[in-house]
C-alpha cells in the first residue's frame, strides 16, 4: 500500500535520537510523538483495507466522525476504549507487547487471545451500565480466574 518512508522514518530517528540523547523529556515527548505518528498510520490502513470511509467506521464504533477524524490526524491522546472501538468496526486487532532488556512481555495476555470487540459486547456493557472498558477487564478477569481455579 501507498508510500513505503521507513528509510526517511530510520533517518529521522536516528536523528532525533542524537538530539535528544541529553534530554530525558524531549525524548519521552519525541516517542510519545512517533508512537501517536505510528498508530495514526496503523488506523487509517486497517480503516483503507476494509474498504470503509471514516463516516462508515463512526457509525459502526459508535464514535462521532471527528473524533475517528482526529484519531487518524495523531493530534490527541486517544483512550485504550476509543483505540478498539474503532479497531472493532474495522475488523482489526490491537497487539501490545512490553519489552524489558531482551525479554518481551506480552501485554495482550496471551496470543491467541484477540482483543475483538463485536458489538455483542458493546451491546452487553450497556446492559449493564458499565464502560466498554470495564466490561472487558471484568471479563478479563472472569477469564482468568476460571483458568487459574481448573
Amino acid at each position: 500500500m501507498g508510500n513505503d518512508s521507513s528509510g526517511e522514518r530510520s533517518e529521522f530517528l536516528e536523528w532525533l535520537d542524537e538530539s535528544v540523547e541529553s534530554e530525558p523529556e524531549a525524548k519521552l515527548a519525541a516517542r510519545e510523538e512517533e508512537v501517536r505518528l505510528y498508530l495514526a498510520s496503523a488506523l487509517r490502513r486497517a480503516r483503507n483495507e476494509a474498504g470503509l470511509t471514516q463516516a462508515q467506521v463512526a457509525e459502526a464504533s459508535g464514535l462521532r466522525q471527528s473524533v475517528v477524524s482526529r484519531l487518524e490526524s495523531s493530534d490527541h491522546n486517544p483512550t485504550i476504549e476509543t483505540i478498539l472501538r474503532y479497531l472493532s468496526a474495522v475488523g482489526a486487532n490491537l497487539v501490545m507487547s512490553v519489552t524489558v532488556g531482551d525479554e518481551v512481555l506480552n501485554a495482550t495476555a496471551l496470543a491467541e487471545r484477540s482483543v475483538l470487540l463485536p458489538e455483542a459486547a458493546a451491546r452487553e456493557a450497556k446492559v449493564r451500565g458499565i464502560s466498554l472498558s470495564e466490561y472487558v477487564l471484568s471479563s478479563l478477569a472472569a477469564g482468568a480466574q476460571s483458568s487459574y481455579s481448573s
